[in-house]
């Protein structure tokens, strides 16, 4: 059986009133047989978000632990108003920022008109 070593970072965000709004949760694996497995979960009310690492270079994948149903992905680019918008109807997604300048990116995700689930920063080196 082989060794593996995990890791784990818990960052909680606040209102203004001191009622907990956000819960991240980082987490990194090393084992003996694979390369670094790090990805970031976004935890939303009733929804958790698994993001592949940043800074990237091109590629964000990630997906929603048991959701059913159609989301939209979002990545903007604040700098240039460059924007690809993706469908999704599966709980995984990627989304390719390759062509998009080095910086940073926002990557929202919607599952209704009217319902953001997270918008998040991601690097592109």
């Amino acid at each position: 059986m082989p060794n593996s070593v995990s890791a784990q970072k818990i960052a909680f965000q606040y209102d203004a009133c001191g009622n907990t709004v956000k819960k991240q949760v980082r987490t990194k694996k090393i084992s003996e047989n694979a390369e670094d497995d790090s990805y970031t979960n976004y935890e939303r009310g009733n929804y958790i978000i698994k993001l592949g690492s940043s800074p990237t270079t091109g590629l964000v994948s990630g997906h929603i632990v048991d959701f059913e149903g159609t989301y939209t992905i979002t990545a903007y680019d604040p700098r240039t108003n460059q924007m690809i918008t993706k469908k999704v109807t599966d709980n995984y997604f990627s989304i390719d920022i390759s062509n998009f300048t080095r910086g940073y990116v926002i990557m929202t995700i919607k599952i209704s008109d009217n319902e953001v689930l997270e918008s998040i920063k991601i690097i592109k080196k």
